[in-house]
């Protein structure tokens, strides 16, 4: 006979899979602190790369002007003035990422809870369900052909 109540929750355990539970699963596997620290370290190797990529666009779009100071430049200060902004580049980017992955998952942990509490109950309705098969052949269990008596 079918279990209204466990069809119900298998539904919701598998609409939640389907949609977002496949990240927020997966992102509930790590500790807090692992996860924003992973996040934050790839957020910093993405910043750097943004930081590369506008500086050589800066640079291409004043190429003419670059060309004509070339002799005249001191690279030392261009250097440090870059560093400096690189510097803080990065300190921005890094408060952003701690700020959002920290928001992040602790916006995941109820869902993973419900769905935990859910597989928990799941877990409970069968074996309800085996305990009541047990009563119902009075100890005697039939599995896949195989015969066990308690």
């Amino acid at each position: 006979m079918i279990n209204e109540e466990r069809v119900k929750n298998m539904t919701r355990i598998a609409i939640y899979e389907k949609n977002q539970g496949k990240s927020q699963i997966r992102m509930s596997k790590y500790y807090k602190i692992d996860f924003v620290t992973y996040h934050t370290l790839q957020s910093l190797v993405y910043a750097t790369i943004a930081f590369v990529m506008i500086g050589a666009a800066v640079v291409l779009m004043g190429m003419e002007s670059l060309l004509e100071q070339i002799n005249t430049l001191d690279y030392m200060a261009i250097a440090k003035d870059i560093l400096i902004l690189y510097g803080i580049w990065i300190l921005v980017y890094f408060i952003i990422s701690l700020i959002v992955y920290n928001i992040r998952y602790d916006r995941i942990k109820p869902n993973i809870k419900e769905y935990y509490q859910n597989l928990k109950l799941l877990n409970e309705q069968y074996e309800q369900e085996a305990i009541g098969e047990l009563k119902k052949n009075k100890g005697v269990v039939i599995n896949d052909d195989e015969f066990t008596d308690f």
